[in-house]
């Protein structure tokens, strides 16, 4: 056994050398993913730390349903948290069209069941401009959406438009928000927002936001854009046959 053992000997030591060289990657290993945990946690803890001090932005569209006419729809930003700085915002909005087809019990099974929809941008239903405000707590600005009394009459008129035969639709507009500020820590915030059946706003993923925002401006510079007031019902259809998936 002692001859066996010292024959082997090199062997021995290179497998020993091996597991220990294991050993020590698979520590390093671990102590790497425990430090990166320790710093994901001191991230977190910084940001929980920094909440009394970072503006909290509360958005939403009071009297959305409201039945009186003479209480219109008002778009309100609130920042209830710490001051915010060269505060700024803007609002875009988007006609949704959703296709919609009356099928017969009979040929439920048979029928293609594939409705498109699109999305086309829609100016001049709400304020056009960049909205600035001095005070840095509070209510931060308001806003009458002055048309919103018009809608179901501009509805009315692009649905029946659009409606033949066994088809319908069922028209709507989504409206979006960013709110853009400074901290006291001199961080730039842009915070987007849509808007939920009741009208609180609803804090929105950033790059999607962007994303909107981006399409909105690229629909207007291109002349691919729903005007409020001044597209006839025809203009309606013709972007409907453009840009229904």
């Amino acid at each position: 056994m002692r001859d066996f053992l010292t024959r082997n000997k090199i062997f021995f030591e290179i497998f020993a050398s091996c597991l220990l060289g294991i050993m020590a990657v698979s520590v390093s290993i671990n102590a790497n993913k425990i430090a990166q945990a320790q710093l994901v946690l001191a991230r977190e803890a910084q940001k929980i730390a920094a909440i009394p001090y970072v503006p909290h932005m509360r958005v939403r569209i009071k009297n959305l349903h409201s039945r009186d006419p003479l209480q219109k729809p008002e778009l309100v930003v609130i920042n209830d948290g710490d001051s915010a700085r060269e505060f700024s915002s803007s609002t875009i909005a988007f006609l949704q069209i959703q296709e919609m087809r009356r099928i017969s019990l009979q040929n439920a099974e048979s029928e293609n069941k594939h409705l498109n929809k699109a999305s086309i941008a829609l100016e001049d239903y709400l304020p056009d401009y960049i909205y600035t405000a001095e005070k840095d707590k509070g209510e931060m600005f308001s806003q009458l959406i002055e048309k919103s009394e018009l809608m179901p009459w501009r509805m009315e008129e692009f649905y029946d438009a659009l409606s033949a035969g066994d088809k319908s639709f069922s028209l709507g507009v989504d409206m979006y928000l960013v709110v853009k500020y400074k901290d006291q820590f001199e961080n730039l915030h842009s915070d987007y927002y849509g808007f939920n059946f009741l009208g609180e706003g609803v804090l929105m993923d950033p790059e999607r936001g962007r994303l909107l925002f981006l399409e909105y401006e690229t629909a207007r510079r291109a002349h691919q854009i729903v005007n409020f007031f001044n597209s006839t019902p025809a203009d309606v259809v013709t972007f409907w046959a453009r840009f229904a998936r």
